[in-house]
This record gives C-alpha cells, structure tokens and sequence, in this order.
C-alpha cells in the first residue's frame, strides 16, 4: 500500500514539474496581422518568382496592421552529384540559399535569417526531360523554401 501511494505521489509530483516546462503554442493569429508592404528580390530571378508567389498566397491577402518589407536574396548551386563507369554525369544536386530579410516598419526592427534546401535530379537520355526534371526540382525547392520562411517567420512573430 505504502508502495503505491509513493509511487502515486511521485507521478503527480513530475507531472506538475512537467507541466510548467516552457513551451508554448505557437499563436497564428498574429500571423493575420501583418500587411506585406513590398518584396525585393535579389539573386535567381526565377526562384525568386516561385518562392515570392508562394509567399503571396499566404500573406498576399492579409490587411493587418504591423507592416513587414521583405527582402529575398537567393542563391542557386548546381552541382554534380553522381556519375557512371563512362564518366558521364547520371545526376546534379541543387542547393538552394534563400537570406531573407524582415524589416517591421512600425516598430523598426529588422531580421535575417537563412533558408537552406537541397535537392537532387536524374540526367535522362533526352535533353528535355532533364530539362523538366530540373524544373520540377526548382519548382518543389522554392515551394518547400516558402513554406520554411512562413514557419519562420511566425516563429519570429510569437517570439516578440
């Protein structure tokens, strides 16, 4: 009997510990009150459309009232990932390199931060489907690389 109210007492004890560990959850609502005054865009202009169209459906349609100005400087990195017995390139991997910049115009604070995605793609005997596997790569990097800054960025928004 001694055992189990010890063991009892033990548990409510840690749970009580545990429940005040620190997190908390993340609030979206704040996320609806940025307005996005502008973009600027530096580096690879086509990534830097597809993330900044990304970006758009998301806060495109917010009329809040903290302004934000965005500044997207990306780089692209092509490289050769694999290649065969014949020394013929079978594969390039793409790494993305995404700095952003926030500036909150009401409050005058600014913040950087980096966004790093890598991905890879098949050389195919036919030019144009390796064309259209690059394409694809690009076009599911920027995507994936929108959806880090707006994770990011509400992060960045619940921590102040």
């Amino acid at each position: 009997m001694f055992k189990i109210q010890k063991n009892l007492t033990l548990a409510l004890i840690m749970l009580i510990i545990l429940n005040n560990c620190g997190y908390k959850v993340i609030d979206k609502s704040q996320f609806s009150n940025l307005k996005v005054e502008s973009f600027l865009t530096e580096g690879d202009n086509k990534l830097n459309f597809l993330i900044k169209n990304n970006l758009q459906k998301v806060l495109g349609n917010n009329q809040g009232d903290e302004r934000v100005y965005f500044k997207l400087k990306t780089v692209k990195e092509k490289e050769v990932r694999e290649k065969n017995d014949s020394n013929r390139i079978t594969k390039y991997q793409i790494k993305i390199i995404t700095t952003v910049m926030l500036n909150f115009l009401d409050t005058g604070k600014t913040q950087n931060f980096n966004i790093s995605v890598i991905g890879n793609y098949d050389v195919s005997d036919n030019h144009s489907t390796t064309i259209n596997n690059q394409n694809n790569l690009e076009k599911n990097l920027s995507d994936e690389t929108a959806d880090l800054i707006i994770r990011e960025l509400i992060l960045r928004i619940n921590d102040n």
